[in-house]
């Protein structure tokens, strides 16, 4: 099936979720990787994940922050906590890319409910560590009278923020397009690779040969020879030799010899020597 016809069986709630989906990820981004998870209440120390920042009051009111990697050094001892936050902080990253690949490919290139339902649970695992990894930030941070040091910045709230947006709007909309996705395709019975779709009220596709599930574009279609169903683009097909469909334009077809079907493009044929027909001025 094509990107267009894949774009439109897919639910306006999972192309909602996909635009939601995109505002989320930039979200968290800005908030992984800028240094505002927390500051001294004296304003001279900054912490992110990935820096921690030195900061002095200058002239006229202006603040210098000198900032230096979070890493494992003489003079940097990096708690364990601090190691855990991240490791939950990065997988949670990498569930949002799979969450934006897997949606992506429901939308355009394949209609599987697998693929629906991966987006899904890639999701829910996403908000699940970053949920992690504010909490566990947020109840270290504080330990020990930390609360009298440290206030929380906008970056642990940027990611704050992205764990509402995914557990409370993102999830239901991709949950709401899958069903409904699902209940379209059966209700207009599209079959795709191989799979029968049916629903109760509606007509399921019909079958080629050995039972195989073809798919069709948009009208339903006849059985060629020997049962073997051959889709159309518009219009009903005719049959003419050997029970063979033949596609037609626009207006119906008649009969040439042999009983072989001729397509005619604007007005009914008149029939001429032998039966075959002849299109009419």
């Amino acid at each position: 099936m094509g990107l267009e016809i894949n774009f439109r069986a897919s639910h306006v709630a999972t192309q909602v979720g996909a635009v939601v989906l995109l505002v989320t990820f930039l979200l968290y981004v800005v908030g992984f990787a800028t240094n505002g998870w927390a500051y001294s209440k004296t304003g001279s120390i900054k912490k992110g994940l990935w820096k921690i920042c030195l900061c002095s009051n200058g002239s006229f009111g202006s603040k210098t922050c000198i900032c230096t990697d979070l890493i494992e050094k003489d003079d940097i001892d990096l708690p364990d906590w601090y190691k855990a936050v991240r490791a939950c902080a990065v997988i949670a990253f990498l569930f949002l890319i799979w969450t934006m690949g897997c949606t992506m490919m429901s939308m355009f290139i394949t209609l599987k409910p697998s693929i629906r339902l991966a987006s899904i649970a890639f999701a829910i695992f996403a908000g699940a560590f970053i949920l992690t990894a504010i909490v566990l930030f947020r109840v270290k941070l504080f330990e020990g009278g930390g609360d009298d040091i440290y206030d929380l910045q906008y970056s642990y709230y940027l990611c704050t923020t992205v764990v509402v947006i995914i557990f409370v709007i993102l999830i239901p909309l991709l949950v709401v397009g899958h069903i409904k996705t699902q209940s379209n395709l059966a209700a207009v019975g599209i079959a795709h690779q191989g799979f029968v779709i049916s629903a109760p009220g509606h007509t399921a596709p019909s079958y080629g040969q050995q039972g195989m599930a073809y798919p069709m574009m948009s009208y339903p279609t006849e059985h060629g020879y020997t049962g073997v169903m051959y889709p159309m683009s518009s219009h009903p097909v005719g049959y003419g030799h050997q029970g063979l469909p033949y596609p037609i334009t626009s207006y119906p077809a008649g009969y040439g010899r042999h009983g072989v079907l001729n397509p005619i493009t604007s007005h009914p044929p008149e029939y001429g020597n032998h039966g075959d027909a002849n299109t009419a001025i």
